[in-house]
């Protein structure tokens, strides 16, 4: 069975988004929190730095220069607000609201992180990577709940947490791929105008 170039493209990158975002959690997960601000930032920059690094590394050649830069503005940005939110939620409301603040916060966290990126694709659509970020990452927030009222053992809640990885993944790859090759028809056509 021979894959497409959108297939392999679309394949290629969900699998790292998702390995990304696995390396991030493993690494957050390694240090101690002192308080809640500081947990939601953490649990948030880690994932979010390596999916920017992953992004650069495998498309830098298509990417805008400034990607890398203003992509770890938007982690810092997108983790500061989630730390803060999270500080400023009682401990109370904390433990009856974390399903939907789970989800809020990475709906949050995924419209942030992109909105710097927005600036240097604007002329391509940028406010769609808002949106496919954005819905990623609160779709995967969802699929994690699942995992909230699951009395299921360990192997179980790992399929879980993997797969509910699997959309975001899709959606930016989706934006990813129309952007790399859209731009690649632009030029090729800019160069046979010449």
């Amino acid at each position: 069975m021979r894959f497409t170039t959108k297939q392999s493209f679309l394949l290629k990158m969900t699998l790292s988004i998702m390995v990304a975002n696995d390396a991030g959690s493993y690494l957050s997960s390694r240090i101690p929190f002192l308080g809640r601000w500081d947990g939601g930032f953490l649990v948030s920059i880690f994932p979010l730095i390596y999916i920017v690094v992953i992004e650069w590394i495998l498309l830098s050649i298509y990417l805008p220069k400034q990607w890398i830069v203003s992509g770890l503005i938007g982690c810092v940005i997108s983790a500061s607000v989630i730390g803060t939110i999270n500080y400023y939620v009682s401990d109370q409301n904390f433990r009856m609201i974390i399903q939907e603040l789970n989800i809020a916060n990475r709906l949050l966290m995924g419209i942030l992180v992109s909105i710097p990126h927005w600036y240097i694709l604007k002329r391509n659509r940028g406010y769609m990577w808002v949106l496919a970020n954005g819905i990623g990452w609160a779709l995967s927030g969802a699929i994690l709940n699942i995992n909230f009222y699951l009395q299921a053992n360990n192997f179980v809640r790992t399929i879980i947490w993997e797969i509910s990885f699997i959309p975001l993944g899709l959606l930016i790859s989706l934006y990813l791929y129309s952007y790399v090759y859209k731009s690649n028809e632009q030029e090729v056509v800019e160069d046979k105008a010449m």
